[in-house]
């Protein structure tokens, strides 16, 4: 559910010196005519006809329920026809579980299209490969949120762009906080202050929809990144800068157990997936719901007079730390025969008008030089969250599943349930040594 963003139009630069020394000496005349005559290129560039072509698992829509991918294709032609207006834009799709087989055969027999969406977490393997163009001169690489860059790049070098993010935090009912006349909390400890301000009132301070085990990771992931304060973790983690079982995953735990112990989730938190949850917090019987930017959407779904908005979750200084998920990035082969044809494409897959079909009310911008509007004011505080706070990517990019499993699943769900904690985070730090050459390299 990611997608993209913002213009990086290349333009023909012209010395400007040319007209002034014109004017002093004849000498210069014939500049003026090699000026013509670059300009008349130009032109007949923009005006050949050729096909450059690209690629995606996500775009094709067969059954027309996604409207909004139709949208985006036909933007995508458009505004590239601005520029070549003889050019034939393909667009070649392939459902996901085949997707990245069949790019990596193409690389291999040097078919592979111009330009390419890919699995953020296979960049990697392609760039060490030589199959990637570097984009680090292109204006929008330096535009990427801090959360997207790492997983773009490859031996200092940006190999893909990121332009849509979903956002993990919490969200929060506008009229029961109203109601009980409480503002914002500003810190950790206001945080927990107007939970239980909450709980007094008898309404559930974090509704959780536990049974569904991803929304474990969502709740969990956003709270563990402010308490813990350091965007790069995972790469000191991979690096063996510090430990799973250390003071900063201690700390996101024992702010976790404050939370459960302390009765602030729906006591059915355990019993009830996603939708249900959504529904009870749209309605009014809690003040949070920590979970991902399709929230906003979700509620007005279920209850269009619900007014919801945004917070970045505080650690204990008033700092938050802005989680950011990203499945795909946007990358041109370096064997293309299109290369300035091919970063023009990808300016247009970045570009702001573009993407307004394509975002709705479910992605974020991870272009710090866009500023789309949403619909949902939720969303649009979000948006504005995303330029004041740090970011840092979703966890498991660069910590192995058997880690990640404890720390963002079964660990949390066993505080909630009241289990009594063993040696999990020494448990994670092992799987971590010994599997952590099952995911890329930072």
């Amino acid at each position: 559910m990611k997608y993209f963003k913002q213009c990086l139009i290349s333009s023909l630069v012209i010395m400007v010196t040319l007209t002034g020394c014109a004017s002093k000496s004849n000498t210069n005349a014939p500049k003026e005519t090699n000026k013509a005559e670059v300009t008349k290129e130009e032109k007949d560039t923009k005006s050949e006809a050729f096909t450059i072509r690209y690629s995606s698992w996500f775009l094709n829509d067969p059954d027309g329920t996604h409207p909004e991918k139709k949208a985006f294709v036909d933007a995508v032609q458009k505004k590239y026809k601005e520029k070549y207006p003889n050019a034939k834009v393909e667009l070649e799709s392939t459902p996901g579980d085949n997707y990245d087989n069949k790019l990596s055969a193409s690389f291999a027999s040097v078919s592979a299209p111009d330009v390419m969406y890919m699995f953020s977490t296979s960049l990697n393997k392609y760039a060490k490969a030589n199959y990637l163009a570097d984009l680090s001169d292109i204006p929008v690489a330096s535009q990427m949120l801090e959360s997207v860059k790492p997983i773009n790049m490859y031996q200092g070098k940006v190999y893909g762009i990121t332009a849509g993010v979903t956002v993990a935090g919490a969200f929060y009912n506008k009229k029961v906080l109203k109601d009980l006349g409480v503002n914002l909390p500003k810190t950790w400890s206001e945080f927990l202050a107007v939970c239980e301000a909450i709980k007094a009132k008898g309404l559930t301070p974090i509704e959780a929809g536990f049974k569904d085990a991803w929304t474990v990771n969502w709740a969990t992931a956003p709270i563990a990144a402010s308490s813990i304060n350091n965007p790069g973790i995972e790469t000191d983690l991979y690096n063996g800068k510090t430990k799973i079982n250390g003071s900063e995953f201690q700390g996101f735990v024992a702010k976790w157990t404050q939370l459960s112990e302390k009765g602030y989730f729906n006591k059915n938190a355990l019993s009830i997936g996603f939708d249900q949850a959504q529904k009870e917090f749209a309605d009014g019987k809690a003040a949070f719901f920590i979970n991902g930017s399709w929230v906003p959407s979700g509620v007005k779904g279920a209850n269009s007079e619900a007014e919801i908005g945004y917070m970045s979750i505080p650690n204990d200084q008033g700092q938050s730390v802005i989680v950011t998920a990203n499945d795909n990035s946007i990358a041109i082969n370096a064997k293309t025969s299109n290369m300035q044809r091919a970063k023009d494409l990808v300016s247009v897959l970045t570009d702001g008008t573009v993407l307004a079909a394509f975002y709705k009310n479910n992605t974020l911008p991870a272009l710090k030089n866009l500023d789309v509007p949403f619909d949902l004011p939720a969303m649009n505080e979000v948006k504005e969250a995303l330029k004041s706070n740090k970011t840092a990517m979703f966890p498991g990019t660069y910590m192995p599943k058997s880690s990640y499993d404890i720390v963002y699943g079964s660990l949390p769900t066993q505080i909630i349930g009241g289990k009594k904690l063993g040696s999990e985070l020494e448990e994670a730090d092992k799987n971590l040594q010994k599997d952590k050459v099952t995911v890329p390299t930072p």
